[in-house]
């Protein structure tokens, strides 16, 4: 490694929004050292299917997420077509977006594309080694150094032999993926029930480490920091693997029924799949149940082979039944020790309401489709989290703020590090990565 003095920045994180932080500042001219604590580049965004997206207006964003920061998504939208432009000429493949994702129900559609993750990440790698920077595979920052004027070095730690090894830098962007890696911070943020339901759907580094770094200088944490984003599975004994990941994700879930174990709706299923996500957390298990109308609606619309995923899933031990009435649904749920009586009832409400067009509650923003009486199934579901929403407060640059909201000189957070951006809904994690890393990557060199 060459003298420390002679780098502007230090990224610790080698994903989506490290990555692109690290080439932006490279491709300005900096010489950059990333630190990745596994053994390849990619982190989180490797298990994604590459789509950069966001919803297109205001009213779009406040829809989906009431409690979101409607200010650091406007520098998304205003700046993801750009950033695009920015990544396709590195030579990296952009392409139509998949629709395969619950987003696909959002009105008006996204906007966005794809792009090639292993492509962006060798590329990346190159710009910043072309600039005169490295990256350190298996390495971590164990300590930022500051003073009163803010960042002035950290101590870099190689995780095989415990060695470290203190450099002077000006900048740091924290871009460690969050913490639902730990179960300890699942558990002080979002509490022990969810820290112990939810299967973690996320490579296993993201156990926020960024976070930690952030609060020992005096960063603070965004506004809400007990929730997440995640998806629904089917309750697949033991650990779900990273095949799972994709292969099982119930995005048709938005369009079915979800009862507790007491036999009742957790929430509205097509408000999203994010709060869906949160509320079977919060209970454990769930019964997803689907009728033939929300099947032919989910497939059309998503693009998913729903009686396949369901029979894969039946294959990896999930408890799957068929039934011809919701008799039979309540029955299967009482086999399976949920209130099936009230299960009955619930669903025999819920049918009724989408036939009357009656008032639920909970609500039914859309996706007003009966269950109908034949050709049911009923699935245990259980929660997967994908990245937490809690994270370093942050402002429109990815500058770490005080709590009093002061900047704190040469401290960044991007990606899912970044807090406050999501609270309860989904508009698209890549396309924050993308945008504020390359603004956090060029804001990092006014420190130098």
């Amino acid at each position: 490694m060459s003298n420390s003095s002679d780098f502007e920045l230090l990224v610790l994180g080698g994903g989506m929004g490290g990555m692109t932080a690290a080439a932006e500042a490279a491709l300005r001219g900096a010489r950059v050292i990333v630190c990745e604590v596994a053994g390849e580049l990619g982190g989180t965004a490797l298990l994604s299917t590459g789509n950069v997206w966001t919803v297109q207006t205001a009213d779009a964003f406040r829809q989906a997420d009431p409690d979101g920061d409607v200010e650091l998504w406007q520098v998304v939208r205003d700046n993801l077509e750009d950033s695009l432009t920015w990544v396709e000429g590195m030579g990296v493949p952009v392409r139509e977006r998949h629709k395969a994702s619950s987003s696909s129900t959002y009105q008006p559609p996204p906007i966005g594309r794809n792009i090639d993750i292993e492509t962006f990440m060798t590329r990346s790698s190159r710009a910043v080694g072309r600039s005169g920077g490295v990256v350190l595979n298996g390495t971590t920052v164990s300590k930022i150094h500051a003073s009163a004027n803010g960042v002035t070095g950290a101590r870099i730690t190689t995780v095989a032999t415990g060695d470290e090894h203190d450099i002077d830098v000006p900048a740091v962007v924290l871009a460690t993926g969050g913490f639902q890696g730990s179960r300890e911070l699942r558990a002080r943020h979002l509490g022990e029930d969810v820290a112990d339901a939810v299967a973690v759907r996320s490579n296993p580094y993201s156990a926020g480490r960024g976070l930690t770094l952030a609060l020992q200088v005096g960063a603070a944490t965004s506004p809400r920091m007990d929730s997440f984003y995640g998806v629904i599975l089917p309750a697949v004994p033991g650990e779900i693997t990273e095949g799972d990941y994709r292969g099982l994700v119930l995005h048709p879930a938005v369009y079915g029924v979800v009862l507790g174990p007491d036999g009742t709706r957790l929430t509205d299923e097509s408000a999203g799949a994010v709060g869906l996500a949160n509320a079977v957390a919060h209970v454990g298990r769930a019964l997803f149940v689907v009728g033939p109308a929300m099947i032919q609606a989910a497939e059309e619309k998503l693009g998913i082979d729903l009686h396949g995923l369901i029979k894969a899933a039946g294959g990896r031990g999930a408890r799957i039944a068929a039934a011809d009435s919701l008799h039979e649904v309540a029955t299967t749920a009482s086999q399976w020790r949920y209130d099936g009586g009230r299960a009955l009832d619930t669903l025999t409400t819920y049918d009724m309401a989408m036939k009357s067009g009656q008032e639920l509650s909970p609500s039914r923003r859309t996706h007003h489709l009966a269950l109908g009486e034949e050709g049911l199934l009923v699935v245990e579901v259980q929660a997967a989290m994908t990245s937490t929403y809690g994270g370093v407060r942050t402002n429109t640059h990815g500058q770490a703020l005080t709590s009093d909201g002061t900047p704190l000189a040469g401290l960044f957070a991007v990606g899912v590090d970044q807090g406050g951006y999501n609270v309860s809904g989904y508009v698209g994690g890549l396309s924050r990565c993308l945008v504020y890393g390359r603004r956090a990557g060029a804001r990092a060199l006014e420190a130098t």
